[in-house]
């Protein structure tokens, strides 16, 4: 969604969603009045993104004059404003160098299915069963890497002004931290299954009889109880 930019960081954290669908559906003939199918579909997405707010990513393109600072310096430091002020923030370095949000998204839906004809009983008679599970959830791991830059702008008689990172050492770019990856309560799961006896007839070309006999039970768990 965003262009590649490389700051030797080793993460890229620009806007980014990919999905991966798939499906697919089985009929298994076990006998010449029995049919199994087993119907399987699903998606697993990620989608990567910096964590900062809406304001310093996009209110900064529309406020900052074009000579105000220099996005990014050669050296690799990143310029900023003489003031304070979201507005005016540098979005290339919240693009690119302040962390890293991923949100992981896993969906599985199985749905298994039972037909048998029940003519040998009685003709028109059929047995139905079905069950269905669903489940999904949402994982995510973040980068911390927040005000861990050189940052660096020109006076108005051209003279270098720098501001160093929020450590111990300065002058010292330390190493992101990886979180751990967090599931939480984004999860779900939906059980379903019914059974179904069906009687569909005709008698003298004439005459239609039908029934139908159906049981159905449903469960949905969510978050810590799942």
């Amino acid at each position: 969604m965003t262009k590649d930019f490389d700051t030797g960081k080793g993460y890229n954290s620009k806007l980014s969603y990919k999905r991966l669908n798939y499906r697919s559906n089985l009929d298994f003939y076990l006998t010449r009045s029995t049919r199994f199918s087993v119907n399987l579909s699903g998606s697993y997405s990620k989608r990567t993104g910096s964590p900062a707010d809406d304001i310093r990513l996009y209110l900064s393109l529309y406020n900052i004059a074009p000579d105000l600072y220099y996005p990014r310096y050669s050296d690799g430091s990143y310029g900023f404003a003489p003031v304070t002020d979201q507005g005016l923030s540098n979005s290339l370095y919240y693009y690119t160098s302040a962390g890293m949000n991923t949100v992981h998204g896993f969906r599985l839906n199985t749905d298994f299915a039972l037909e048998q004809k029940l003519d040998f009983i009685t003709k028109g008679l059929v047995f139905n069963g079905r069950f269905t599970m669903d489940n999904n959830m949402t994982g995510t791991q973040n980068i911390k890497d927040d005000n861990n830059i050189v940052q660096k702008r020109y006076t108005l008689d051209g003279v270098e002004e720098f501001r160093y990172p929020d450590n111990t050492y300065h002058y010292v770019i330390e190493p992101w931290i990886l979180g751990n990856f967090d599931v939480g309560g984004n999860k779900n799961r939906r059980l379903e299954y019914q059974m179904t006896l069906n009687y569909n007839r005709t008698f003298a070309s004439n005459h239609n009889v039908s029934g139908l006999l159906l049981f159905k039970r449903q469960k949905y768990t969510a978050g810590s109880n799942f």
